[in-house]
């Protein structure tokens, strides 16, 4: 749904990006960048302003997608997980809808606490070992206390691909009248706006039924997820 969107690049991942939760007004900080980027760069710009639409306040960890269109309709995907008792938002920038691996890489990233500053330069090696063989990501990294290895088969460029939770989130949350309904408005470019208090499930809906208008492709921006003020936009 997005392989004619996409941006050229060599890199499996762009950055890791972690933020603080202002302890006063809830407004996530930029905390921890590798590799280093400026914080003028558009890219972390926008996600600092979306990252967490409405101040959102959940009470458990949430892994959500945000997509990003530049002005030549090309994309930039984020996978971002919420920590709301350590009060930190982690966030994996790719070029590439590659959800099974960015899925992995903030898994490994919440489970063994990196996103702590006493742990952050164990996300540089994990960048710096994660190696892409043919179609397969791996990652393998030995430390005194652990031994870390992951493999994660990449999709086809040339085939349509399905993110299973996507998928399982959807089938779970909509009824068939809905999908039914949502198919018809996307093949016609109407809008379509998916409401919940979960982003979780929000995201993943979104990009199942996208996945689910293959071989045909939305033409339109995307957005992943936005603040209430910004709903007029996308009428």
């Amino acid at each position: 749904m997005f392989w004619n969107r996409l941006r050229k690049t060599d890199k499996l991942i762009e950055y890791i990006a972690i933020f603080k939760l202002n302890s006063a007004n809830g407004d996530p900080v930029v905390e921890y960048v590798y590799p280093y980027v400026n914080n003028e760069n558009p890219s972390l710009r926008k996600l600092r302003n979306f990252v967490l639409p409405c101040r959102h306040k959940g009470f458990i960890s949430e892994e959500y997608t945000l997509i990003f269109t530049d002005s030549n309709g090309n994309v930039e995907f984020f996978v971002c997980i919420t920590l709301p008792i350590s009060r930190y938002i982690v966030c994996v920038s790719s070029y590439l809808p590659y959800f099974e691996l960015l899925h992995s890489l903030i898994t490994l990233i919440n489970q063994e606490h990196l996103y702590k500053k006493e742990n952050r330069f164990n996300i540089e090696v994990i960048l710096k070992e994660l190696h892409q063989n043919c179609d397969v990501a791996t990652l393998n990294i030995s430390s005194p206390s652990n031994l870390t290895k992951l493999s994660i088969q990449l999709p086809d460029a040339q085939v349509q691909f399905v993110y299973h939770r996507h998928i399982l989130e959807y089938y779970n949350t909509l009824s068939i009248g809905n999908w039914i309904l949502i198919f018809e408005s996307l093949l016609t470019e109407k809008s379509v706006i998916f409401y919940s208090s979960r982003l979780q499930r929000i995201t993943s809906c979104l990009l199942a039924s996208l996945s689910l208008l293959y071989p045909l492709i939305w033409p339109h921006l995307i957005y992943s997820l936005l603040p209430s003020d910004c709903i007029d936009y996308v009428g």
